[in-house]
């Protein structure tokens, strides 16, 4: 469901067996979210957990995995970022991607034991991105992806790091 507050309207965006939790929504009304109830296992193409988006009242589904779920989505009306990992239930591994229109997935942080979460392993802005991933020494380091693409490390701890991240509003 989408409120919008200037003209106390809603508009239901999906459904379809959203997920529950760690979805996404800009000041513009673009929301981002995951599909997942029903899945019977690979090769279920139904409701497989992927990330779709509604904007200006389209929905797209950005993802059409078939072997591992997609979850948890940021968006900044840009880019939408979030975690593509193994079905549930045996050993888990994670990884960050980024989805852009023009790029499609990009792997922001490879497959790997550590689970990330939206704001303390990934957050975006403006076309930026900042994300965790292994650095030197195998500890989590944050990273930097710029509008253009380049990436940068930009702690170097001799512990993990994380993102300390707030959402906020220009109102």
């Amino acid at each position: 469901m989408l409120r919008d507050l200037q003209n106390g309207t809603n508009t239901v965006v999906s459904a379809d067996n959203v997920g529950n939790w760690f979805n996404d929504v800009t000041n513009q009304g673009e929301v981002v979210y995951w599909v997942g109830a029903g899945w019977s296992g690979p090769g279920d193409t139904t409701y497989d957990y992927n990330i779709f988006r509604y904007r200006d009242g389209v929905t797209t589904r950005l993802t059409n995995d078939q072997y591992f779920w997609n979850t948890y989505p940021l968006t900044d009306g840009i880019n939408v970022v979030y975690r593509k990992h193994d079905p549930c239930c045996g050993e888990q591994h994670y990884q960050i991607t980024m989805y852009n229109d023009n790029l499609g997935e990009i792997t922001l942080r490879p497959m790997g034991a550590s689970e990330p979460q939206p704001d303390l392993d990934f957050q975006l802005r403006s076309g930026w991105i900042a994300f965790t991933k292994p650095g030197q020494g195998g500890l989590l380091q944050v990273w930097v992806r710029s509008p253009s693409g380049e990436e940068s490390q930009i702690s170097t701890f001799n512990a993990s790091s994380y993102i300390v991240a707030t959402k906020f509003s220009s109102h």
